[in-house]
């Protein structure tokens, strides 16, 4: 199974879970307060928020996955550009099938 199709999977789940914070401030926020453990955006966004949480990502020591156009709005059913997962199950998951994918 393909990385993006296993992580709209995991993030859907993570919808239903309640366990996803969205939209750009409560990410950027979750990532500054070392909430969030994983943090996916949209290739489709503007360069501006791909270098935002890019460097915000690394400066936090956090895993940023960029997504397929229009792929998060697809999982969440909301326009969202940028999603965070907060530490747990889910989080680790979704960064195992990131790195096996990069693996590979």
């Amino acid at each position: 199974m393909p990385v993006d199709d296993a992580l709209h999977g995991l993030i859907g789940f993570s919808v239903r879970a309640g366990q996803l914070i969205s939209g750009q401030e409560a990410c950027l926020a979750a990532v500054r307060t070392g909430k969030a453990a994983l943090v996916l955006v949209d290739a489709g966004s503007s360069e501006n928020t791909q270098k935002r949480f890019r460097d915000a990502s690394q400066y936090h020591q956090v895993t940023l996955h960029l997504m397929p156009p229009e792929a998060i709005a697809r999982a969440t059913g909301k326009p969202r550009m940028v999603v965070a997962m907060p530490h747990g199950a889910l989080a680790e998951r979704a960064r195992a099938v990131i790195q096996a994918a990069e693996n590979a």
